[in-house]
């Protein structure tokens, strides 16, 4: 450890807050100006309730969602940097998502190109 603090390479953990059910209700309720913004808030929401990361996320496409063993709509995949299997159910309000975006045939949520992406992620905060 004395190593890598000479090195000024010191792990610093990060403690962040999660939303309260009430603040993710409100978000998922809330109508931006622009249809982008509400994309990128889906995606979002649909990242609080399943737990994938936005980048995995984004990725996703309906061949990654079939019936599990218990007759409801699972997402299977695997993580981007491990490779390690995913498993997770849908829960009621991602089934909303999914068919809200029902006609985009290229991901589960259609999200815009990187660099505008991040101009409008900029406005939402």
């Amino acid at each position: 450890m004395k190593i890598l603090s000479c090195l000024g390479k010191i792990k610093r953990k990060w403690f962040g807050e999660f939303l309260s059910p009430n603040e993710l209700s409100r978000l998922k309720r809330y109508e931006f100006p622009l249809e982008s913004q509400d994309r990128l808030r889906d995606l979002f929401v649909f990242n609080c309730y399943t737990g994938i990361s936005l980048v995995e996320g984004m990725k996703l496409t309906l061949a990654n969602s079939s019936m599990g063993v218990d007759r409801t709509n699972w997402i299977f995949t695997k993580q981007k940097k491990t490779r390690t299997p995913v498993k997770v159910p849908f829960p009621n309000p991602v089934s909303g998502l999914i068919k809200k975006y029902a006609n985009h045939r290229l991901t589960l949520i259609p999200v815009p190109l990187a660099r505008p992406r991040n101009q409008k992620r900029r406005l939402l905060i």
